[in-house]
């Protein structure tokens, strides 16, 4: 059986004092968040990735994937990031 719209948005309740879990799981959420300094220092990383793609693949494109675009990361999540390069000759890395 599947649970309608509905159900899904009704409250659990998990102890008697009148919490949901989606209360419960929102303040995790909240408490997990990566702090404004860790958001900073991703941002740079990626920028100096990016220049750097850019420098030897000028038509490449960044993308970065997982749980940070779906906001789902915490401070302890790594950078998931895909280069896509429109490359038709071998690379040469050395």
């Amino acid at each position: 059986a599947y649970a309608t719209v509905g159900e899904l948005h009704e409250k659990i309740l998990v102890d008697g004092k009148g919490k949901s879990l989606s209360e419960s799981v929102e303040r995790l959420y909240e408490k997990t968040r990566a702090r404004p300094h860790v958001v900073a220092r991703r941002k740079a990383l990626y920028r100096l990735v990016f220049r750097v793609c850019k420098e030897l693949f000028p038509e490449c494109r960044l993308e970065v994937y997982g749980s940070i675009p779906l906001k789902l990361d915490d401070e302890s999540s790594d950078i998931d990031m895909s280069i896509d390069i429109d490359h038709q000759e071998p690379l040469r890395l050395i």
